[in-house]
């Protein structure tokens, strides 16, 4: 999930360079979208809560929209708006039809999947080739097929929608029962007060229910993870408070560069994910913040980013360098 998540901010901004720096170029476009449709896919098969990521990104799409082109003719800009508007939402149909396909529970749904490519692959035709009139012949041909298949197949329109449907529906009877049990967050100063907990505090959460600490083979497997080299860092207040004060440093440093679209989608990483949590999630389960781990990270990756700087090593090598005066003694 951390590096699918990771891959699709990524792909967002690969996009915004395209559009940039390479406006005219049309072929370069459709490959920014298509990349992002494909991380946004692998991204929400890998598990659900990532579209608290991908939603953000493809919300940003309007705001790109009429934010890129600025420097073109009017003709141009026009071209360029177009094709962003057909790659976006190709790119958007590509990602649900990558996540069908990596999901077998999702496969009895007869060729749902190959109408949202087809759909996709009529969108791309047009970012392609527009404002060629060939664009509308060959977006056309795939609009064709998935219209033919439909018509042979109706349940396959109403089959593209009910994995969604039913994955929402299903998360919120569980979530319900849970809240039942116990364990909810009631109100919103408690939500704050486990996002903080969280990202400062939090040990490593493997299991939600308690009566797991009386299971001696879960237990042991647990040991066994965590005397290998493969548990990663862990959870901790130590390491907790390092990487936050990291975190706000990063966060000043990245202010003051102005960085532009990169600050903000790092900014729509972390904070996006955490506004939808603290508004919809009434549960303490660790794995619903993990998310946040990956932009948290990053930001404090800017803090410690100066330390590696050529100016920096470079007077750290002087210093160690420097000639010792006789008149001082070594000992």
């Amino acid at each position: 999930m951390l590096l699918s998540t990771s891959l699709v901010v990524l792909c967002g901004l690969y996009v915004v360079r395209i559009l940039r720096e390479a406006a005219s170029c049309s072929h370069r476009i459709a490959g920014g979208f298509a990349l992002l449709g494909l991380a946004s896919g692998f991204a929400l098969a890998s598990k659900h809560t990532s579209a608290l990521i991908i939603v953000p990104v493809y919300l940003a799409g309007p705001i790109l929209l009429f934010s890129s082109g600025k420097g073109l003719a009017p003709e141009e800009r026009r071209h360029l708006r177009v094709r962003c508007v057909f790659g976006w939402l190709g790119s958007g149909l590509l990602g649900i039809a990558v996540f069908y396909l990596l999901m077998p529970v999702w496969w009895f749904y007869p060729l749902h999947w190959l109408i949202l490519l087809c759909l996709s692959a009529a969108c791309f035709a047009v970012c392609l080739l527009y404002p060629r009139r060939r664009a509308w012949m060959l977006g056309a041909v795939p609009l064709a097929v998935s219209v033919g298949i439909s018509f042979f197949i109706p349940r396959a329109w109403a089959g593209i929608y009910q994995p969604i449907r039913i994955i929402a529906q299903t998360r919120a009877e569980l979530i319900k029962v849970h809240e039942t049990l116990g364990m909810e967050l009631p109100t919103f100063a408690s939500r704050i007060g486990e996002l903080a907990d969280q990202l400062l505090f939090a040990e490593t959460q493997y299991y939600e229910s308690l009566a797991w600490d009386g299971l001696e083979e879960e237990q042991l497997q647990i040991r066994i993870y965590e005397d290998s080299r493969l548990d990663g860092r862990g959870g901790g207040t130590a390491w907790g408070i390092v990487v936050s004060v990291l975190a706000v440093i990063g966060l000043w440093t990245l202010l003051l560069q102005r960085r532009g679209w990169e600050g903000f989608f790092l900014f729509l990483w972390l904070s996006a994910p955490a506004a939808i949590l603290l508004m919809v999630n009434s549960l303490a389960w660790q794995r619903y913040y993990l998310i946040l781990i990956a932009p948290w990270s990053v930001l404090a990756g800017f803090a410690a980013a100066p330390l590696t700087s050529p100016t920096f090593l470079g007077s750290i090598r002087r210093f160690l360098m420097r000639k010792v005066p006789r008149h001082e003694s070594v000992t």
